[in-house]
């Protein structure tokens, strides 16, 4: 299955757990499809989820919401937590000491563009060309 072009929503709550990550990568590709696109979708969705999951300071029982859009010629990401941390996304020059922390220069390379906010908590967006 190629790309989609139509234009096509996503809005899911998730509970703020390990599984999110997946049921948010699950949902972008029924809606972008497979094949590149879908590839940068679902690793740009993965690394925003996981970090929301990882750095939000959110409990279990808390939701994060993610939101796609497909139209224009792009797709639109984004991920809504309770953003208790005080510290915005960043994107690091290097790793941490332990696995990860390159997410965000990931999603960077990946995205046309993407930033972030603080509505109610804390919004991290990306948007992707098709």
């Amino acid at each position: 299955m190629e790309a989609k072009t139509s234009d096509a929503t996503i809005h899911l709550e998730l509970p703020c757990g390990p599984v999110a990550p997946r049921l948010a990568r699950e949902a972008v590709r029924r809606v972008v499809g497979t094949g590149t696109v879908g590839d940068d979708a679902a690793l740009v969705v993965s690394e925003l989820v996981t970090n929301a999951v990882q750095h939000s300071g959110c409990a279990a029982d808390q939701m994060i919401v993610f939101d796609a859009s497909v139209t224009g010629g792009c797709v639109l990401i984004s991920v809504h937590d309770p953003g208790r941390s005080a510290t915005p996304p960043r994107v690091r020059d290097e790793p941490v000491a332990h696995a990860g922390g390159l997410g965000l220069r990931l999603v960077e390379q990946i995205a046309r563009r993407w930033g972030w906010d603080r509505p109610d908590g804390r919004l991290v967006w990306a948007e992707l060309a098709l």
